[in-house]
């Protein structure tokens, strides 16, 4: 059984907030369970997905050119979300002595290469699409036979993580197990301190 992450669920779509410098920034995006995923690799994803996105307007004469942006809000959430899930499942797999390897990423990235939407990714995209879906993949593998099961195991690894984001992209809100924009946690939720440089 396995679990998909379909291509376009990565696809940044909707309103982008242009910045003003968005490299060699110091502090983390967000932290797993004391693992930094930092904020240029955070910026070169959001960045890469919204190159493919105006790549695919650009075909489209009805659509007006956009400036170099830099993802926000639902987006910027959705690309760090990717992130953080795939070292979540990373950090699984490696404990049950069963880390991806350059095998199955291969696997990944062979069945996706002829895909249009995944070849007008940037490279940084390119893997880590290949990385989150091998290590979704390995772990329901992993962890029973049904999607019901994997699904569970799931749940409890990311309630199990330690994981912080950076306030400006949003919240860890450990009743959803997901980014949350910082003022909509839920009523009652034990939100995630913000991550620290």
């Amino acid at each position: 059984m396995k679990l998909r992450l379909p291509l376009l669920a990565l696809a940044v779509t909707g309103t982008m907030a242009t910045a003003a410098s968005c490299s060699s920034v110091n502090h983390p995006a967000a932290t797993v369970n004391g693992h930094k995923i930092s904020m240029d690799t955070f910026l070169k994803v959001a960045k890469g997905l919204q190159m493919a996105q105006d790549g695919q307007q650009a075909t489209d004469p009805a659509t007006p050119a956009r400036t170099p942006t830099l993802a926000t809000g639902d987006n910027a959430r959705t690309v760090l979300q990717a992130l953080i899930t795939s070292e979540v499942f990373a950090e699984e797999l490696a404990k049950a002595g069963h880390p991806l390897t350059d095998a199955d990423l291969k696997t990944v990235s062979d069945s996706l290469v002829s895909n249009p939407t995944y070849a007008a990714y940037a490279p940084d995209v390119q893997r880590l699409v290949v990385e989150l879906t091998a290590a979704q993949n390995a772990f329901a593998a992993a962890h029973g036979t049904s999607q019901t099961e994997a699904q569970q195991a799931a749940q409890a690894a990311f309630a199990a993580a330690s994981i912080q984001v950076d306030p400006t992209i949003g919240v860890w809100s450990t009743q959803t197990l997901s980014l949350v924009p910082l003022g909509q946690v839920p009523e009652g939720d034990g939100a995630a301190p913000a991550v620290n440089g």
